[in-house]
């Protein structure tokens, strides 16, 4: 599985980690951090961008379904975006940005520009040889990575990715442009920002698709990734920052930051081999396969962007200035108080959707090319994947945790053992259950990586209380009820007519709404510590009239 949503690894959201729009006009400078207003303003952006990604699901389920082209077109869609994932979108967030940070509050604005040109060199170059030899070894890497395609698919991915293999270099300059606006806590502007790759996509298909066919996809792909690396030029260009074309390999910042990022060139092998494993093994079972689990892939991972990744990344940044300032406490206390939040978001969500998958693939896919056979498919890998959602926030905080305490090898020993775990699982698991297999090796590595990060976290600070407290005892029972409580209210809606989108939309609707009202209800009444203090805080605003 991939690490984002939808077409571009850092669609909306996923990238922001900080706080505020605009920063100092032609400043460049830094903006104060704040958690809540963080966390709100990235959601926001998140859910926006989830939502344009499921009415560009919604129509390329409509126009193409799920069938040899769509296979064809995941597998080859899935190479570049594995090549910049494995370049810098895994390690060079986490390990460039408290660089970033140090050059500039400790050398000077004109230092830190000059060390992101030379880093932005590097990638340029490497990236232009990488998508040149993709070019011309389509037809070969195709041949190994969908083994399981007949002839005509074969040729229709090898043609996809000669187009393709060119969104290599968005992808990963906008990542990089991404991350040094991160540095100056500007966030919420480039997550609006990083909807213009699924813009593109919905634009694209859904003008050009009944004349172009599968090749207004193409476009999509290569028009939306462009523009938003170029919206981020722009945004960078109004903070101070000047391109020049410099690569200065005597610069000490510059080989920290390629020394520390080739320590997880092995674990990013891992993850991004995974991701291809994923492929392989879907090219092997019945036409249709791979295109179910991408679907269900970009649902689950829509959902992360929204919920499991905003709020580590938020207090990411926080994090490394608790370490840089030797405030051990604070970060500890941060870190207990995050992983709570957590469970009390994630753990209703992640039951809800198990509770709701085939609802909820009925009503945003099942409809035009996208069969019932492919409905089914896609629900039930929906519903696995999300047992893994609680387990993927806490990689998510973990992972940051132990960055900003400059613990970069237990990250790489996490994510080679959860990867391998994965991409041992794809082979095991999918001979033994078919394709829920894939589901299955990324629930079980998820909860292995956690483990890793568990069993190094202890030599930092005692765990005690962490997973089991009252706070997560509440939320946990309060989220089971829910989950009946879903189930109940799906088995009492009236069941006519079936095959009315606007009907499946409303009971969609009704039930999730529903769940959320028994939720909210049990929480409150249960007495959650988070939500008493929230509560109370709100009380008090309003009777100062601050609401």
């Amino acid at each position: 599985m991939t690490d984002r949503p939808d077409e571009h690894p850092f669609a909306a959201g996923t990238g922001a980690v900080g706080s505020g729009g605009a920063g100092e006009e032609g400043g460049g400078g830094e903006r104060p951090w704040s958690a809540a207003r963080s966390f709100g303003g990235v959601t926001f952006i998140s859910g926006l961008g989830a939502a344009v990604g499921l009415v560009s699901n919604g129509l390329i389920a409509y126009h193409f379904g799920a069938g040899r082209l769509t296979d064809a077109f995941f597998l080859a869609q899935s190479i570049p975006l594995v090549l910049a994932h494995l370049l810098q979108s895994g390690p060079l967030p986490s390990v460039f940005l408290p660089i970033f940070v140090r050059v500039r509050r400790e050398v000077s604005a004109e230092a830190a520009w000059r060390l992101l040109n030379s880093l932005l060199n590097f990638i340029l170059l490497l990236c232009a040889v990488l998508a040149g030899l993709g070019f011309v070894l389509a037809p070969w890497i195709v041949r190994v990575v969908g083994a399981g395609f007949d002839e005509a698919t074969w040729a229709a991915s090898v043609r996809m990715l000669r187009f393709l293999i060119f969104t290599i270099l968005s992808h990963t300059l906008s990542g990089v442009l991404i991350i040094s606006l991160n540095a100056l806590n500007l966030f919420v502007l480039p997550a609006v920002l990083s909807l213009l790759p699924t813009l593109g996509v919905v634009l694209c298909v859904g003008i050009l698709a009944p004349s172009l066919g599968l090749d207004a996809w193409i476009l999509g792909n290569l028009v939306g990734p462009a523009a938003f690396l170029m919206a981020l030029g722009g945004v960078l260009w109004r903070q101070g920052y000047r391109y020049r074309p410099v690569l200065d390999f005597r610069a000490p910042e510059l080989r920290e930051t390629l020394r520390r990022v080739s320590q997880f060139f092995i674990s990013s092998a891992f993850t991004q081999g995974q991701t291809l494993s994923t492929r392989l093994v879907a090219s092997l079972l019945a036409p249709g396969s791979l295109s179910a689990l991408a679907y269900a892939e970009r649902l689950f991972l829509a959902a992360s962007a929204l919920f499991t990744i905003p709020l580590p990344n938020v207090v990411f940044p926080e994090l490394v200035r608790m370490k840089v300032g030797d405030r051990l406490d604070d970060l500890k206390a941060l870190v207990f108080k995050t992983s709570r939040a957590l469970v009390l978001l994630l753990l209703p969500i992640g039951i809800g959707m198990m509770a709701v998958s085939g609802l909820v693939v009925g009503t945003l896919l099942q409809r035009g090319a996208f069969d019932p056979e492919a409905a089914f498919r896609t629900s039930w890998a929906l519903l696995l994947y999300f047992i893994a959602f609680v387990p993927l926030g806490y990689k998510m905080l973990f992972t940051n945790t132990h960055h900003a305490l400059g613990k970069t090898r237990v990250v790489v020993i996490g994510l080679c053992a959860a990867q391998g775990t994965i991409i041992a699982g794809n082979f095991l698991f999918t001979r033994m259950f078919g394709y829920v297999g894939v589901p299955i090796a990324h629930v079980l590595g998820q909860f292995v990586l956690v483990g890793v990060h568990v069993h190094f976290l202890r030599a930092s600070f005692p765990l005690k209380g962490f997973f089991w407290n009252s706070s997560n005892r509440r939320s946990l029972t309060a989220a089971v009820l829910m989950g009946a409580a879903a189930v109940l209210l799906q088995w009492l809606w009236p069941a006519w007519p079936e095959t009315s989108g606007l009907w499946k939309g409303g009971m969609l609707i009704g039930v999730i709404g529903g769940s959320a009202l028994v939720y909210t209800g049990l929480i409150l009444g249960f007495g959650v510590p988070e939500v008493k203090d929230l509560t109370a805080r709100v009380r008090a605003r309003f009777k100062r009239g601050a609401l």
